[in-house]
């Protein structure tokens, strides 16, 4: 035989055993109810319930250690002792999740252990997990490591209970993170860690920090009717309780239900869908002695959908400043309560400046025990108010909304206590719409609960009972609206301008013509004397006609002057009236003998004085008709 042959046999040999040695390593799992291919050495130096555990994995079922001991789940609130034989190791975790052949066997259902004990720490520091990994209903008495680990499926905790730390930062999960079904947590770092699928922490309860700063979520984050809080609410250091900086989920945040002690900070969060909070309850761990009265903080968030608060309760400050959402953002039946009421500079409830909402916001039913900071928020369509209490202030100065502001729609009214107020100063609203009883009234400490000074808009609507009313007097306009803020021309010039564009120009020129009587009344010296001439002989330019009266009771007079003087003995009462109209009517001479008649002693200076007022008279009423008294 050739050298040659002889080296092509040993090639086809060599491939033989590399394949026969691959189709071995390939057919360690066991098929579906078959017995476990990978049986442990003595040298593994595996307890009992160990070798249990692997056969229960490797043959394709969960290792139930509760099942195994007649359906006691374990649990550090047992009254028993702890079983010796539901102990299971780092090294035998180790061994069958980082080591062949036994990696290599586990089904692709996973591994699967419920109702273990684990009394030493577990460090997976960076390890690579290939196979679904599910430690439900297990009892963790040592500090769990993960940091750097890579999961290529999904990892479950759900209802087991951790008494120290638990640390996952900078892991990547490929599937779904499951730490909820009652798990009970201490402290949880999850910071920088990246999740592909699913994060679900529903029903789990955390006596520490949960820090999820920079976590990365590819579908949604659960934590409905979750507990959150620390073990000891004196200590400081346990704020934030809930740290979901910078985070990024790209479905759905759902904290239904949930309750936090301690701050929620979600400052710079991006969420591609909800954010979901309804019925949740957010409150400071120790209001009197925390650093910041914000309970939860949302500035600079990006919310892709809708935010829903309904029916939760926020005993803190709710920061929203430069916050986005492209969707609604409902308060509907919050309560939103202040951290510490004996704190007098801390009485803000939410704080929404500059605040970008693509949608409606709605409160109905809410209530606000602090003030309500909206400065320059932007609102897509409508902000609703109706059915909501407030305590304090509201201001929306420079807020921008081009939808409707509403205080009442006839059923539902808004409600205020003896210290609200409104400040809308500068802020650019398409339609407003109050009834009677819709904003907070004047009280001997807060004389003026309006501030509308710039403040511009297309309509006000007035509803009276559940109807649109278009029929109202200035009176009503005066008295429910202008005369609940500091006396300013520009709201009762703003007021006639929505009134000119629903067609009633009378009920626009008694508000313009109140606007000039308020100036009369506070001005002093000239300008008083100058007002009260254009009030009484024009009526500020929206009362003419009294400028017409004025003329007829002069002419009348001057032609009585006129008749009972010497040169007009034998004149009919018709050429005295003509006569008294001539002198009257400046520029303009009717009849040119009239100037030149001389009358005797104090009808001389009387006819002089007629003239001049005549310039006076047609000036004013010049003015008026060109609307520059106006």
């Amino acid at each position: 035989m050739s050298n040659h042959s002889k080296s092509l046999g040993l090639v086809v040999a060599i491939s033989l055993m590399v394949g026969a040695m691959s189709a071995w390593g390939q057919d360690q799992r066991a098929h579906p109810g078959a017995p476990c291919r990978v049986t442990p050495g003595l040298e593994l130096g595996w307890s009992a319930q160990e070798k249990w555990v692997w056969t229960q994995i490797c043959e394709g079922r969960t290792a139930d250690l509760n099942m195994r001991d007649g359906g006691v789940p374990l649990s550090s609130s047992n009254k028993m002792d702890f079983p010796a034989d539901r102990v299971l190791s780092e090294r035998f975790l180790k061994t069958i999740l980082l080591r062949a052949p036994f990696r290599d066997a586990i089904p692709e259902k996973g591994v699967g252990i419920d109702g273990a004990l684990f009394l030493e720490s577990l460090n997976f520091s960076n390890a690579r997990i290939d196979a679904q990994l599910e430690l439900t209903g297990s009892l963790f008495k040592g500090p769990v490591f993960f940091p750097g680990a890579e999961f290529n499926r999904s990892l479950s905790f759900d209802n087991s209970q951790f008494e120290q730390e638990l640390e996952l930062y900078d892991a990547h999960i490929g599937k779904s993170l499951f730490m909820g079904a009652g798990a009970h947590f201490v402290t949880v770092n999850l910071s920088g860690a990246s999740i592909d699928s699913y994060a679900n922490f529903d029903e789990a309860k955390f006596t520490g920090e949960l820090n999820m700063n920079s976590i990365r979520v590819g579908r949604s984050l659960f934590m409905r009717s979750a507990e959150i809080g620390p073990a000891n609410p004196e200590n400081l250091n346990a704020l934030p309780v809930v740290d979901l900086i910078g985070a990024r989920v790209d479905g759905e945040v759902s904290m239904s239900g949930a309750k936090f002690t301690g701050q929620l900070d979600m400052n710079g969060i991006q969420i591609g869908e909800l954010l979901l909070m309804d019925n949740a309850e957010f409150t400071l761990a120790n209001p009197k002695n925390a650093h910041s009265p914000r309970v939860v903080n949302l500035s600079s968030a990006n919310v892709g959908g809708q935010v829903s608060m309904l029916g939760a309760k926020f005993k803190g400050l709710l920061e929203m400043s430069s916050i986005q959402i492209d969707g609604h953002l409902l308060m509907h039946d919050a309560e939103f309560a202040l951290a510490n009421p004996e704190n007098p500079e801390a009485n803000l409830v939410i704080n929404m400046i500059s605040a970008t909402i693509k949608g409606q916001i709605g409160v109905g039913g809410a209530k606000f025990a602090g003030d309500l900071e909206m400065d320059s928020v932007q609102v897509g369509t409508h902000l609703l108010m109706r059915g909501a209490h407030f305590e304090q202030a509201i201001y929306l100065s420079s807020a921008k909304i081009t939808g409707v502001l509403q205080f009442s729609n006839g059923t539902e009214t808004a409600t205020w206590g003896e210290g609200a107020s409104i400040y809308l100063g500068e802020a650019l609203v398409q339609r407003i719409a109050i009834s009677e009883h819709a904003l907070p009234n004047k009280t001997s400490e807060n004389p003026w609960p309006l501030s509308l000074e710039g403040l511009q808009y297309q309509r006000l609507t007035t509803i009276v009972g559940e109807d649109v009313n278009n029929t109202l007097d200035a009176d009503w306009y005066k008295q429910h609206w202008l005369e609940k803020s500091r006396f300013s021309s520009q709201p009762y010039n703003q007021l006639a301008s929505a009134l000119e564009r629903e067609d009633r120009p009378n009920v626009a020129a008694e508000i313009l013509y109140a606007s000039k009587e308020k100036q009369r009344q506070r001005a002093e010296g000239l300008s008083w004397i100058n007002l009260t001439l254009h009030k009484f002989l024009i009526g500020y330019g929206y009362r003419i006609y009294l400028a017409l009266i004025w003329i007829a009771g002069f002419v009348a007079i001057g032609a009585v002057v006129h008749k009972t003087s010497s040169v007009a003995e034998t004149t009919r009462p018709a050429e005295s009236i003509f006569f008294s109209l001539d002198l009257l009517i400046p520029v303009v001479k009717l009849h040119e003998p009239h100037y030149k008649i001389e009358f005797d002693s104090w009808r001389r200076y009387y006819f002089a004085a007629h003239i001049l007022t005549g310039f006076i008279l047609v000036s004013f009423i010049l003015a008026g008709v060109s609307g520059l008294t106006q």
